[in-house]
């Protein structure tokens, strides 16, 4: 057997593991829990399942999803919704930890390599990828490649203030609330799964889990609906942004609140109203592949290195 692919992509509290064969056969799908938070045993975690891997399947490529951003020389990861990664070259920890070479990405970037490939933005020249889930994250792709930049942060949106911000019955967007970068009224202290949970909690004393909050507007309950028509509101002034900047021809969102389905008629609808054009022809779509696209974009880091952020030369060879 062909040695495999393997894609790992790190959650808040799991991480999911993907292995495929060259020909895209499925080899394992697979979430695993973490019981401790801690870098370290997030480190021994994933480096004990690869270690497993390579017994039953042949020693293969792994690349790595990670939700946050790499500092490009150091390979220093810089921002992180999961605070303990701050701080960590986890490229080469891992690396040495399995005794092979490593690749590492964003999330958005993983699932933005996975959706150009066959997805949601296969063959559009411009596109913008956006996750939603535990931490907000965004990659650029110009003809099918990762926009980087010198400071490898094409794209990246989480940590702009939310725009033309608004003041609602219950709360007011200014200065808003603090995020773990050190500055306050960033988009993801909004539009994160904790954003719309602290938001619901503040207008109506009740903390309830995001799943719920959305369920329960679908059905008719009014505290429910107010709320996820602020977050929508707030995503549509958010995403407008990128309309007005890059013009790209789709946004395409994955993460836990990319399935939320009312979204893809609500937010058209709403980001006219801050877009400059008087017709906006940007698609709205979510990630064909889904909750696999991000996991699945990071098996394929190194089948396309010219597509993706350049890695840190320090990373890419085990430490000795």
């Amino acid at each position: 057997m062909p040695h495999p692919r393997i894609g790992i992509s790190l959650g808040h509290n799991s991480f999911d593991v993907l292995a495929l064969t060259t020909n895209d056969f499925v080899l394992t799908r697979e979430q695993h829990p973490l019981t401790s938070p801690s870098y370290h045993d997030r480190l021994q975690a994933m480096a004990s399942r690869v270690r497993m891997l390579d017994r039953e399947y042949g020693k293969g490529s792994l690349g790595v999803a990670i939700p946050g951003s790499i500092t490009p020389d150091s390979g220093h990861i810089r921002t992180s919704p999961v605070q303990d990664l701050i701080g960590h070259t986890m490229l080469l920890d891992l690396a040495a930890a399995i005794g092979r070479p490593v690749r590492i990405a964003s999330d958005a970037d993983c699932m933005a390599l996975s959706e150009t490939m066959d997805g949601a933005s296969a063959g559009l020249y411009c596109c913008f990828h956006a996750i939603l889930d535990h931490g907000v994250t965004g990659c650029l792709t110009i003809g099918n490649r990762i926009l980087s930049g010198p400071n490898a942060l094409g794209g990246e949106w989480s940590h702009n203030p939310i725009p033309w911000p608004r003041e609602w019955k219950h709360a007011d967007e200014r200065p808003g609330p603090d995020c773990y970068c050190g500055l306050t009224g960033c988009t993801e202290t909004f539009l994160s799964t904790h954003g719309l949970m602290d938001d619901h909690a503040k207008a109506t004393g009740m903390m309830l889990p995001w799943p719920d909050i959305a369920a329960s507007a679908t059905a008719g309950d009014p505290d429910c609906l107010e709320s996820m028509q602020r977050y929508a509101d707030r995503l549509a002034r958010a995403l407008s942004i990128i309309v007005n900047l890059v013009d790209p021809d789709a946004i395409v969102l994955g993460g836990a609140l990319s399935d939320i389905d009312w979204l893809y008629e609500k937010l058209p609808l709403l980001w006219s109203g801050w877009a400059l054009s008087n017709t906006t022809r940007t698609r709205l779509c979510k990630a064909a592949h889904g909750a696999d696209s991000i996991v699945r974009g990071a098996s394929l880091l190194w089948d396309c290195p010219d597509q993706v952020r350049p890695q840190p030369a320090l990373l890419l060879h085990p430490a000795d």
